[in-house]
């Protein structure tokens, strides 16, 4: 009888939870493809086609726990108001035993989705990303012509406004304000920068190097045409200073997190 009773019960719960789960992934799927249809670029549409699709797992693993709720509460009502549930205690089940399938449901679809959200939906993040940038490229907003970062050094903070790649050059503006004791002793403006890889120094030009006292009182000003500067961070610092959570897995995240305090 239990086990008939199990089924019943797991299959009710199951077609609830896909339902559930296929409706809040659609929704999510029409708010971002919506989104998506509002940019202006000249690229192939199937950059943005494969953007859509590769963000699908990212949804699934955002939208199951609550999938997983909605299921759960709909199968406890139904059997409530049809008054299944009153006629499964009577038959002396108790409750906790008629839920006993969705419990173990519950309990195998934990580890699934850290698998899942790790080495699916994690490396789905990534292919997502380079399929927004292509599609997004030489579109008319300002987000997607613009990078602007700043960053935490191990002397002090940049300020970032464009950083050309393949170049390596940062174009736009720059500034550094370096600390000691956590007070600013010196800021650095400059209008763009080319880093030279052989020797590992950035090469700045239009430079103003502003000097502070202990009472952060100016000291001294310096206009120079150009200026030589090597930093504690290497390239890889202002190129990639810090990688999107989302395409990162478990094991990827704490490696960051390490190569960040070093």
């Amino acid at each position: 009888m239990k086990r008939i009773l199990d089924r019943y019960v797991f299959f009710e719960f199951l077609k609830s939870f896909v339902f559930s789960l296929l409706g809040l992934i659609l929704m999510l799927l029409i708010a971002r493809a919506l989104v998506a249809f509002k940019v202006d670029t000249r690229q192939p549409k199937i950059h943005m086609y494969l953007y859509l699709l590769y963000s699908i797992p990212d949804m699934v693993a955002f939208v199951l726990p609550m999938a997983m709720m909605f299921a759960v509460c709909f199968v406890v009502a139904q059997f409530t108001v049809s008054r299944e549930l009153v006629a499964m205690l009577s038959a002396g089940v108790a409750f906790y035993r008629i839920v006993m399938p969705i419990w173990i449901f519950a309990a195998i679809l934990v580890p699934v989705l850290f698998v899942f959200q790790n080495f699916v939906a994690t490396p789905a993040n990534r292919m997502s990303s380079e399929e927004e940038a292509a599609f997004k490229k030489d579109g008319a907003t300002i987000k997607d012509i613009v990078w602007q970062r700043n960053l935490r050094g191990r002397e002090g903070f940049y300020f970032i406004y464009y950083l050309d790649r393949k170049e390596q050059t940062i174009k736009g503006g720059f500034n550094y304000i370096e600390l000691k004791h956590d007070k600013p002793v010196r800021m650095m403006q400059a209008n763009s920068g080319k880093f030279d890889p052989a020797t590992g120094e950035w090469t700045f030009s239009r430079v103003r190097n502003i000097s502070f006292g202990d009472d952060l009182a100016v000291l001294k000003v310096e206009n120079e045409d150009t200026r030589v500067e090597k930093f504690p961070e290497d390239y890889d610092f202002f190129e990639n200073p810090m990688r999107d959570a989302s395409e990162l897995n478990l094991f990827e995240l704490g490696d960051e997190i390490a190569r960040k305090r070093k």
